[in-house]
């Protein structure tokens, strides 16, 4: 039995769990949005710093079967993306997300 509940995470737990550099969590701000409306549309400085914008855009990633790990905030590492607690590409999560959802698009169609 799956816990689908949503629950507030400390933010020991959310440094644990979630997103990457700024960069990359403003493309995949831009995808999630355009996915699903699951986070706005962020920039870098949306992103930057920025620990509600690293929750959400983990919390829109949940919505669809992934979990996203990285070290530090700051001056963080690649995104590494996770499906059944197995490692996958940033490509892969983006085809598994685009299955859940049902909605296929190229990267024209949400990165802009």
């Amino acid at each position: 039995m799956k816990n689908t509940e949503m629950t507030e995470l400390s933010l020991n737990e959310l440094d644990q769990i979630s997103a990457g550099t700024a960069f990359e969590m403003m493309t995949d701000s831009r995808f999630l949005n355009s996915l699903n409306g699951s986070t706005k549309r962020m920039g870098f400085f949306d992103c930057w710093l920025n620990v509600e914008a690293k929750r959400e855009i983990a919390a829109a990633w949940a919505k669809v079967g992934i979990q996203v790990q990285l070290d530090d905030l700051i001056f963080g590492y690649d995104n590494r993306y996770f499906l059944n607690g197995k490692q996958i590409s940033l490509a892969d999560a983006q085809k598994h997300a685009m299955t859940i959802t049902g909605h296929q698009m190229n990267e024209q169609a949400w990165n802009y």
